[in-house]
């Protein structure tokens, strides 16, 4: 994700030339949606657990830098921030839920403190990437469009990594 995320802000200001109130309404939509779908999502989890709303959250997370190579119109990239908003929240509440369900109370404080430092070197190391990939390509607007879709094919390896975690499921019943 990181590899195009702190790239959208430029590519929407610079290369799409929204105005400023365009490019609030695109974050606050995103905030929005992931706001109003919360409940439901909480709903969702409690039927069918965390461990499956993890994948609806990951599966649903996957295509959206996808979608900017389809169209740039504004209501298409609005609509597209709606879905990042409720993928997000799907994704989101799940780590959370089975943070708890899964890992023993007094590894908690720990596994939160390695989860954050490997989420931030990921943060750093997928910037980088994304720097390295527009740098090379000369950070026009078809640069970015390219970044966009090698975040896709990355976001989709990932699939393999969480397809190897059996359920968390197992893992909270043996606490």
């Amino acid at each position: 994700v990181q590899i195009a995320g702190p790239y959208f802000t430029p590519f929407m200001l610079q290369k799409l030339r929204l105005s400023y109130s365009q490019y609030v309404t695109m974050i606050s939509v995103a905030f929005l949606a992931k706001v109003i779908i919360l409940p439901i999502w909480g709903r969702v989890a409690h039927r069918i657990g965390a461990w499956r709303l993890l994948w609806i959250g990951a599966i649903s997370i996957t295509p959206l830098s996808a979608g900017w190579l389809i169209s740039q119109h504004l209501a298409w990239l609005i609509a597209l921030q709606i879905a990042g908003g409720a993928a997000w929240a799907a994704y989101e509440l799940a780590f959370f839920l089975l943070f708890f369900e899964s890992i023993a109370e007094e590894e908690r404080t720990s596994l939160l403190t390695l989860y954050n430092l490997i989420n931030t070197a990921a943060f750093v190391g997928g910037a980088l990437l994304g720097a390295v990939i527009l740098s090379a390509t000369g950070s026009s607007y078809n640069s970015y469009l390219y970044l966009f879709a090698v975040s896709f094919g990355f976001r989709c390896l990932t699939f393999f990594l969480l397809a190897r975690i059996t359920s968390f499921e197992v893992a909270a019943d043996e606490v």
